[in-house]
């Protein structure tokens, strides 16, 4: 990874009883048009 790349952090509240109520999730793309793709098929 020595190139630049493109980091999305996707946050989310979740709605049960305990402890857990958010999750954050993070994802890297090699370019903007790894992020296209995957964003279509999302």
């Amino acid at each position: 990874m020595r190139e630049e790349h493109y980091q999305l952090v996707l946050d989310r509240k979740i709605d049960h009883p305990g402890k857990l109520s958010f999750e954050r999730q993070c994802v890297v793309f090699c370019d903007e048009t790894c992020a296209e793709t995957w964003e279509s098929r999302v």
